[in-house]
């Protein structure tokens, strides 16, 4: 019963994920047509949907499991003869997905050592993490960025200062949402909901994402 609890929180959070990707992203980079920003934004709004998904879902792997979900959000590019470039976006997704999950697996881990050793007091502090989020966060999209093929030379790592303020977003906004998904994500039990109302929520995430790359 547990595991499928698991499952239903991975689509679920990864399905709102993807569909927060497809309809505020695509309004991003839409309106901010030239603006090299606009995915420190974007992490920074996954980092509080993932930390809260955290609280409910513990188990490593799970956030990575979210970011493969919300990665195939991308697909419906394909699907819909939008954009045939989806490689690097779902890739970024899943290795932001796999970043902030490596970054809390060890936050949980020095916790549980901390505790052991009585020393409560090396707690690591939610800002900080938020920090450890952001700038990992971006290091991983510059990562991805390097792997081809790319067109020209990225935004991103095109210049000193792009990259640092990107990272700069990146840190600042992470130190904002990753407290705030502390503070106010409590833990979601799907399996006590009924099972037509999980597949309604997923439903409505994955038509809200294609209605998004269809109109925006």
């Amino acid at each position: 019963m547990e595991k499928k609890n698991l499952i239903l929180g991975i689509l679920i959070f990864g399905s709102l994920w993807g569909a927060v990707e497809a309809t505020l992203g695509g309004v991003l980079h839409r309106v901010l047509l030239h603006f090299p920003y606009t995915g420190a934004i974007m992490f920074s709004i996954a980092a509080f949907i993932l930390v809260a998904a955290r609280r409910s879902y513990g188990k490593p792997g799970a956030i990575t499991a979210m970011g493969f979900v919300a990665a195939s959000f991308k697909l419906l590019n394909l699907l819909f003869f939008v954009s045939p470039c989806i490689f690097h976006p779902m890739l970024a997704i899943i290795v932001e997905a796999m970043a902030i999950d490596l970054v809390l697996s060890i936050s949980e881990r020095s916790s549980k050592l901390s505790k052991l050793s009585k020393l409560s007091k090396l707690k690591t502090p939610d800002c900080l993490l938020g920090i450890l989020m952001g700038s990992i966060g971006t290091l991983a999209s510059a990562f991805v960025l390097y792997i081809p093929p790319v067109r020209g030379v990225p935004p991103l790592i095109s210049s000193s200062t792009v990259f640092l303020t990107f990272l700069s977003i990146n840190v600042i906004g992470c130190a904002i949402t990753v407290p705030l998904a502390f503070k106010f994500g409590s833990p979601i039990d799907f399996q006590r909901k009924s099972a037509t109302a999980n597949i309604f929520v997923i439903a409505i995430c994955w038509m809200v994402g294609a209605l998004s790359i269809l109109l925006i």
